[in-house]
């Protein structure tokens, strides 16, 4: 049965000689995969509308309890060509597309597989506009702690709840008071990491654009939103090694 999907092309892997398999976040119908028949060939009309960052509509023979689908035709909405042409912009959507190729693994829901696509959507657009990468690896490390259930503690101390903080404990798993702070000989951190880290822990989608406006996302809050999905979700990305080299 011919069926059609709206969906971001997250990476292309070659597959026997001149095919290539496609990974994708369907808009509709969550991770789906996609094995694209002479897609490596110089005339392959296909190609273009399969290059990982494009939003693309494929239309294939859905096969139920198959490991991927057979691909018949591949329409190009939108190329996101930027984000191929930019070493520093590529290795963060590599980053994006790698984490959320993780999550696929543990069988996320439909729900889960929605707010993916819409993060992705409004990341990829910031990517294309701006120079702000540390905003975005930020805003979707912080997003994906919460999608996954594990989003820092921040109102307050994660061990004691006292309301006067100035630490952050990847392992307790969020704000650290000065007392508790002493016992685990966690270091203090200055106000301005404490702010960025908790306003990106409130942050929702629909406040992206405010806090791009109202923060400055540095660095080292990047590092620890990645450190806590080490630890608390098992995260372990390839292209991190790359990002290390060009960020």
């Amino acid at each position: 049965m011919n069926d059609t999907v709206s969906l971001i092309v997250l990476d292309q892997q070659d597959y026997k000689e001149n095919d290539a398999l496609i990974y994708t976040l369907g808009k509709e119908k969550g991770f789906l995969t996609f094995q694209a028949k002479g897609l490596r060939k110089m005339e392959s009309k296909n190609a273009y509308a399969c290059q990982p960052f494009s939003f693309s509509q494929f239309r294939y023979d859905e096969r139920e309890g198959s490991g991927f689908q057979l691909l018949h035709e591949a329409i190009l909405i939108e190329s996101n060509r930027p984000l191929r042409e930019n070493l520093v912009k590529s290795t963060v959507a590599s980053v994006l597309s790698e984490t959320v190729l993780f999550m696929s693994r543990d069988g996320l829901d439909m729900e889960g597989s929605h707010e993916l696509y819409a993060l992705l959507e409004v990341l990829y657009k910031e990517l294309k506009e701006n120079e702000r990468p540390h905003l975005v690896l930020a805003f979707f490390y912080a997003r994906i702690a919460d999608l996954l259930g594990f989003s820092p503690m921040v109102d307050g101390c994660a061990v004691c709840a006292s309301k006067k903080v100035d630490s952050i404990s990847i392992s307790d798993g969020g704000f650290i008071c000065p007392d508790c702070r002493a016992e685990i000989q966690s270091p203090v951190y200055p106000s301005d990491i404490l702010k960025q880290f908790r306003y990106l822990a409130k942050a929702g989608l629909g406040n992206f654009d405010v806090l791009a406006g109202s923060v400055d996302i540095t660095r080292d809050v990047v590092e620890i939103y990645r450190d806590f999905l080490i630890e608390h979700a098992g995260l372990r990305l390839k292209s991190w090694a790359f990002l290390e080299k060009v960020l």
